[in-house]
């Protein structure tokens, strides 16, 4: 990963450099140098047109085996669920394509339509940080990150098909670029020198010494002069390739310069301060033009059009990205991200928080666009066929995903809380003002509504085992629970809670039951259980002023209420029906203390097993001998999901670990449920904090939420 640090400083500069001050300085006319080849007609593609035209294997479920306890430890992913993050993209010459380096690999998208699944170059595991095409128009070279962590430089070439990977230069890697005979220039930061490498033959065409500040280089159209920036000097350097020697330096007194791009003709430079551009004439090392804008930011990149008539400007952490003409005088403003315009110079896309836009060069509206990334997991139900995938994300979004192709199938964007029905196909959606709606899943078509106001919207919505009722709780100085069977009646039927009852806390899963938190001065002191059916309170606790209820959940058999204390640390069985207490779960070796919460209460399956996170640490219980289950520590930090495996033989808990100070790294962690033995840790610095994990109903495969990517983990027969 040695090279990544350079590499991001190349094409996502945001640099705050102390100012020095410098006089402005000219530098002679570029010396004329030895020929290099020239350039060849563009040819046709017949490799893309053969990858676009492919038609995808659908996925084989059956080639995986049951996981268990013996064999959790082989667990390894197969698949991978996601709208890409886009780090880079670069237009084919002819403009068919649109290849995109991403978080999950190298993409090509079709220009003509960006909803026509793209096809992947690069397995799904690797991130890929930067592509381009050669102007020749036969080789694609891109860079990537395997899952181990090894970074490599590919080459596709476009007319045979061969994928060959490109030896990488000892050094940081400060730029790639073509030379007007399509051969690949590689610059690279190697001790105190910058140095110019022929890639595909490994010759060392340039050494320019004394340059170790530099932090970024690219190359004129020709490959035959080279710009650093990053200096001490505040300077932009140009260095001739064919000669070794410097050029001579050029910016602005006090400027950093940030960002620099020559014209498509290389007849100009434009450089990029903060808040300003600055234009030079090649061949003269003179100044034709310069310009400060109303933006207070880096200039972080500048891209020219196919004419150089046009010039895209992004600063960093703007709002707006500029186009200016050829006297940078301003012609429009777009969403600010990252541009890169059409050979042909007719659209322009973007690719920025939003997604990839496709922007019309003549209208400057949007012509096509693709979402942008989906936010961390917040739920996932698997169909009981096993076909689909539903994941309710952040931000209000839920996405529907065919597991043989791996695409995305439909997507609800509606505001509020979002909730799946068991088996996935439906949705429920509540929002601040009070109005609950259903969704179709599959057509992310609304149902149907129903509005009540509300003072804070909605608390929690239950579907029912077969979808027909949905049990709503509000949030209201009065709290109260409605029952709506939703296909039938056009509105809800409305129960105020009685006096003091505040807090939904959980329903049965057979729907016939709703616990309640009794809430005195604010805290919530004891718990009640309301029956769904006559809508009353069967009975309440009677737990004591010191008591703080921090969780509840009811046993999957409906007749047991688990109630976790906040103060305490221990755990309450009550009989759901009477009220009693049947028992009281408490770490038996533990030194009696308080602020110690119970955070999560989950039951296994077949409710033996009890999970909780208690003072931030996992604990298992059996329920049925209310002993505690000593769990192998040291595997996971801070715990987001807790689930069993569907046989409950195994425990899986996702989150992340604490590594060193400020660094933490994603973690899911497996452990036996009989002994509590660790048996595998899945996750390291490549993956993010996992929020969300889910079994598929025949146990054969693992659902990993991964900051927005759903990983699929099995283990193969």
């Amino acid at each position: 990963m040695k090279y990544f640090s350079g590499f991001l400083l190349l094409f996502i500069a945001v640099l705050v450099t102390a100012c020095q001050q410098l006089p402005q300085t000219s530098i002679p006319a570029a010396p004329t140098v030895s020929p290099f080849p020239s350039p060849s007609p563009i040819p046709t593609f017949p490799s893309l047109q053969l990858l676009t035209n492919a038609t995808p294997t659908p996925a084989d479920f059956s080639r995986f085996a049951p996981i268990t306890a013996d064999n959790a430890a082989n667990l390894k992913p197969f698949l991978g669920l996601a709208q890409s993050r886009i780090n880079s993209l670069a237009w084919s010459p002819d403009g068919e394509f649109i290849a995109a380096a991403t978080r999950h690999g190298l993409k090509l998208y079709s220009s003509d339509s960006l909803q026509t699944k793209p096809v992947n170059l690069s397995p799904f595991l690797a991130e890929a940080y930067f592509v381009t095409f050669s102007p020749t128009g036969t080789m694609m070279v891109w860079t990537e990150t395997s899952s181990s962590g090894e970074y490599s430089l590919w080459s596709w070439n476009l007319v045979n098909g061969e994928k060959n990977p490109v030896p990488v230069p000892a050094g940081d890697l400060l730029g790639l670029s073509f030379n007007s005979g399509g051969q690949l220039i590689v610059e690279t930061l190697n001790g105190n020198s910058i140095q110019v490498w022929l890639a595909e033959s490994e010759t060392l065409l340039a050494t320019f010494n004394g340059t170790g500040d530099a932090r970024w280089a690219t190359s004129s159209p020709d490959g035959r002069l080279i710009v650093s920036g990053g200096h001490a000097d505040l300077m932009a350097h140009v260095w001739d390739v064919d000669s070794g020697e410097e050029v001579g330096a050029i910016g602005k007194p006090d400027m950093y310069p940030n960002s620099v791009a020559f014209s498509p003709t290389g007849n100009t430079l434009a450089i990029g301060y903060l808040g300003a551009v600055q234009l030079w004439e090649v061949d003269a090392w003179r100044e034709i033009d310069y310009r400060r804008f109303s933006t207070g930011r880096q200039v972080s990149s500048l891209v020219f059009s196919p004419n150089g008539n046009l010039l895209a400007i992004q600063s960093a952490f703007e709002r707006k990205m500029l186009i200016v003409d050829s006297k940078l005088k301003q012609i429009t403003e777009l969403d600010n991200g990252t541009p890169e315009f059409s050979p042909d110079g007719k659209s322009l896309a973007v690719t920025s928080a939003l997604g990839l836009q496709l922007i019309d060069t003549t209208t400057w509206e949007l012509r096509d666009s693709l979402p942008p990334p989906l936010g961390p997991v917040e739920q996932m139900v698997f169909r009981p066929d096993r076909s689909t995938l539903v994941s309710i994300h952040k931000d209000n979004i839920t996405a529907a995903w065919d597991l043989q192709t791996a695409t995305e199938t439909s997507r609800i964007v509606s505001p509020g809380k979002h909730f799946l029905s068991p088996d996935g196909k439906l949705l429920a959606v509540g929002a601040e003002s009070g109005e609950v709606s259903v969704w179709d899943v599959d057509t992310g078509q609304r149902l149907k509504s129903y509005h009540r106001d509300s003072e804070w919207g909605i608390h929690e919505i239950t579907f029912s085992q077969d979808d027909h009722l949905l049990t709503i709780s509000y949030i209201d100085s009065a709290m109260s629970v409605a029952f709506w069977e939703w296909e039938t009646d056009r509105e809800p039927k409305v129960f105020a809670l009685d006096e003091g009852l505040a807090a939904i806390g959980a329903l049965t899963p057979d729907g016939s039951k709703l616990a309640v938190q009794i809430l005195e001065n604010e805290i919530s002191t004891n718990v009640g259980v309301w029956d769904t059916d006559t809508r009353s309170l069967l009975w309440t606790s009677r737990r004591g002023d010191a008591a703080w209820i921090s969780s509840v959940a009811f046993h999957p058999n409906s007749k047991i209420l688990a109630v976790g204390d906040r103060w305490i640390g221990t755990i309450d069985l009550y009989d759901a029906n009477s009220g009693n207490v049947v028992g009281t779960l408490n770490e038996p070796d533990r030194l009696p203390d308080y602020d110690i919460a119970v955070k999560d209460i989950v039951f296994s399956n077949n409710g033996k097993l009890i999970a909780t996170i208690i003072s931030e640490g996992p604990l298992l219980w059996n329920v049925e001998n209310q002993t505690a289950i000593k769990i192998e520590a040291g595997c996971i930090s801070s715990i987001e999901s807790i689930v069993f495996s569907p046989d409950d033989q195994f425990l899986v808990l996702a989150g992340d670990k604490t590594v060193a100070t400020s660094a933490v790294e994603g973690r899911v962690c497996i452990w036996a449920t009989q002994t509590g033995e660790l048996l595998a840790s899945l996750g390291d610095k490549n993956l993010y904090t996992s929020k969300f994990a889910t079994f598929d109903p025949a146990g054969t495969m693992l659902a990993l939420d991964d900051n927005g990517t759903i990983w699929l983990w099995a283990v193969s027969r």
